[in-house]
């Protein structure tokens, strides 16, 4: 499962941030459509839960610019931190970015085993929400920050120590991007690499104010 997590894949992150997990093929992660979180889904979560619901965000970010233009959410300042020099690859109108939200992925250079990618979970009405409604469902759901914005590192197929990781932020109670990579990285340095990826779209969002 080790490229599981990126290009088309951060679609994957879509889908499988629209609930959960993802599939992989030739280095690149690929959602399961029967992931996705749907508007009946939300209308069924009428009993009550002992689960802690997801933080709510403080600052909420604009992300309408780069829903449009997936790969702009990293620059090419940002990029060559992570030794990507080649352009990513877009997905905004595949059945998939249609379902989950619109996507980049991009692929470190040729001695870099390494491929990082950005998913906007449009399919996610109501943000970290709907992912805390079913983290039962996923192998490992695991809260955090990055930057003072809600996150979480989770996947329904735990491939950490393959050198994928995920990590899904509210930016707003609404919206969610999940970042992820997936290359020969330990698991600490794989969900490392994730969270630093999505600092990078934070700083992105702030800078674009």
């Amino acid at each position: 499962m080790n490229a599981r997590v990126a290009v088309a894949g951060l679609v994957t992150f879509g889908l499988m941030g629209v609930a959960g997990c993802t599939t992989s093929t030739a280095g690149t992660a690929t959602p399961r459509p029967g992931d996705a979180v749907t508007t009946t889904d939300s209308a069924e979560s009428t009993e009550p839960s002992s689960e802690p619901e997801a933080p709510r965000v403080a600052d909420p970010l604009d992300a309408t610019r780069f829903l449009t233009d997936p790969c702009a959410v990293l620059t090419p300042a940002q990029l060559a931190t992570f030794k990507v020099s080649r352009p990513g690859k877009p997905d905004t109108d595949s059945e998939i970015a249609k379902q989950v939200g619109p996507l980049c992925s991009w692929r470190a250079d040729t001695e870099i085993p390494s491929s990082i990618g950005v998913t906007w979970q449009r399919g996610n009405k109501n943000g970290l929400g709907d992912l805390y409604r079913i983290r039962d469902r996923y192998d490992y759901f695991e809260p955090t920050t990055v930057d003072g914005y809600p996150a979480v590192f989770r996947d329904s197929s735990d491939a950490r120590a393959d050198g994928d990781c995920l990590i899904s932020v509210g930016v707003s109670d609404s919206l969610t991007f999940t970042a992820g990579e997936s290359g020969t990285l330990d698991a600490h340095g794989a969900c490392d690499r994730a969270a630093q990826v999505a600092a990078a779209v934070l700083a992105t969002l702030k800078e674009s104010r």
